[in-house]
């Protein structure tokens, strides 16, 4: 089965007060809560957590030597989102993403939400299934 991309979730803390942009935008603490979560679990932070646009934050963690782009913005609703990385050469040559290291990321990063006591209401989306109404699931895979 295809891993699911996108997680949605509540944070009791990490709430912004309005969906109007801040500078720097929300969610920081949860990133590098993100981030910390998965290097517990023995994965490893190719590129630090670092502000994406005016709207979020981002971060590269990498498993079974496939990188993962991290995307956690809000929009209503907490929104982590989950990208393999390609190197240009390989897509070229009709390389394909290692989907086993991208379940690993996505695991390590279920498993650190599932962790702390104030993060609830996790839900896993694949793309097409975001925003649809009784889609999702309770896991990545």
């Amino acid at each position: 089965m295809a891993v699911r991309t996108f997680m949605t979730f509540e944070s009791l803390s990490s709430t912004p007060r309005s969906l109007e942009a801040e500078d720097p935008p929300a969610g920081r603490d949860l990133a590098l809560l993100f981030a910390s979560g998965i290097q517990e679990r023995g994965l490893t932070i190719q590129e630090p957590v670092s502000q994406h646009d005016s709207y979020g934050w981002y971060f590269v963690a990498v498993s079974a030597e496939q990188p993962v782009w991290c995307m956690l913005q809000w929009s209503g609703e907490w929104l982590l989102i989950t990208k393999p990385e390609l190197p240009l050469l390989r897509r070229l040559f009709g390389g394909k993403a290692n989907d086993a290291g991208h379940r690993a990321v996505c695991a390590a990063i279920h498993e650190t939400a599932r962790a702390h006591p104030d993060i609830t209401s996790v839900k896993w989306f694949a793309e097409d299934e975001y925003g649809v109404p009784d889609a999702g699931a309770e896991t990545p895979v």
